[in-house]
């Protein structure tokens, strides 16, 4: 491993330096441009709360629009690079550091196949347990999940094997937990997930700290604080555009575009999420049918519930062949919420009842949420609405607070 000085060189300079490297099998770490000096310097001061409710648009009210910039143009390594190197101070070098490829894009790919070792054994349960972590998070079990992730986090702190398939199992872990608490509005339990990540060791795999940043970006973004989100996806957009990961750098642009729709920037986030589509190709790749969804999310959030309606479709068909249940189930909610705001009732209850009947874990968050959209359709509807409410109370109750925006929505609904 050795350092190449960058200090004096341009960006397109760097990009055609990396790319040398890169095609001599070496990993290139930039130890400053894309440091993780940045996650280190935030603060999490802005607090709020999820919103679960997909059956009207949520307005932010105490969002500042001076927080973005009027000439907002679509993230590109330049421009993050040079705010960047202009906010950053000068006594540091800019250097590289390089060192044999060991980056891997998919945890599994790198820990499904064969562990080769003689702690196998140590590793593969290790593994095991994250996985089924990782499943019953897909299915809606958020505090089963956090109480598993929670005691493999504690076993593998207490590990002193130095290994990175270790790391990346801590790492992968850590990162769920931080936003599977932010769901139950444990923030500050969140935060210190996230930030453990970079804290607890060096990392030197940056499409690994580039998963770190878009995990942040997600946090952020569910307690409201879009600029940070938008900064923290920008420094992954950095890393995955270094080595031209184009399904992850359109997903990345993809959340930026969901960010400005939710701020009413319709147009700006118009453009930004075509220009994904367009970064992704016409090849179906299992990135495509998440990007397709977003941007129905995006009109639905303009309240073109008509074209809103084409994307879930479109992303609904792409999700046919995939394992991932609840992302099916999520985007059935969002074709029937969006049938419900064009006036189509009957159609819309059809479609919550068939998305609850795939639900197989009993409980969840996804559960409450579709049984309060489905009270409300009832309602519209003239019909009895009010076991669905109070199922969907119920279930909320578990997770949060009385005063939670959720158990409130339901509350008033259930009053009308």
């Amino acid at each position: 491993m050795y350092d190449v000085e960058i200090t004096t060189k341009s960006d397109d300079e760097i990009l055609s330096l990396i790319r040398s490297y890169q095609q001599q099998g070496y990993q290139v770490w930039l130890q400053k441009r894309c440091s993780d000096k940045f996650l280190m310097q935030a603060d999490y001061n802005s607090q709020g709360v999820l919103d679960m409710d997909n059956s009207s648009i949520f307005k932010c009210q105490n969002i500042d629009p001076k927080q973005f910039n009027d000439q907002s143009v679509i993230c590109s390594i330049r421009k993050n690079v040079e705010d960047g190197h202009k906010t950053s101070t000068m006594e540091i070098k800019d250097t590289m550091l390089i060192f044999p490829r060991k980056t891997q894009t998919d945890l599994y790919s790198l820990l499904s196949p064969k562990l080769n070792s003689e702690r196998e054994d140590l590793f593969r349960g290790f593994y095991e347990k994250l996985k089924e972590a990782l499943h019953l998070e897909q299915f809606g079990q958020v505090k089963e999940s956090i109480v598993l992730l929670q005691n493999l986090v504690n076993e593998l702190e207490n590990q002193l094997i130095d290994s990175q398939i270790l790391h990346l199992i801590l790492v992968e872990s850590l990162l769920t937990l931080g936003i599977l608490n932010a769901q139950i509005m444990k923030y500050s339990d969140a935060k210190m997930c996230l930030e453990k990540c970079l804290r607890l060791f060096v990392i030197k795999d940056q499409i690994l700290l580039a998963q770190i940043y878009r995990k942040l970006g997600q946090y952020s973004q569910s307690i409201f604080s879009y600029q940070k989100s938008i900064d923290y996806y920008n420094q992954a957009l950095i890393i995955y555009e270094i080595y031209n990961l184009k399904p992850e750098i359109a997903i990345i642009m993809m959340s930026i575009a969901v960010i400005y729709s939710k701020v009413n920037q319709f147009e700006l986030a118009s453009n930004i999420s075509h220009h994904a589509l367009k970064i992704n190709g016409t090849e179906i790749s299992k990135h495509t049918a998440n990007l397709y969804s977003m941007l129905g999310e995006i009109y639905y959030n303009s309240e073109n519930y008509t074209e809103a309606l084409d994307y879930f479709d479109t992303a609904y068909d792409l999700q046919q062949t995939s394992l991932d249940v609840q992302s099916r189930i999520r985007t059935i909610n969002y074709i029937a919420s969006s049938c419900f705001h064009l006036g189509e009732y009957k159609k819309a209850q059809e479609l919550f009842e068939v998305a609850l009947s795939q639900i197989d874990d009993k409980n969840s968050l996804l559960e409450a949420q579709l049984l309060n959209n489905l009270g409300i359709t009832k309602s519209a509807l003239k019909l009895e609405s009010k076991e669905e409410f109070e199922k969907s109370l119920k279930i909320f109750l578990d997770f949060y607070p009385q005063h939670h925006p959720s158990v409130k929505r339901v509350l008033r609904n259930d009053s009308h």
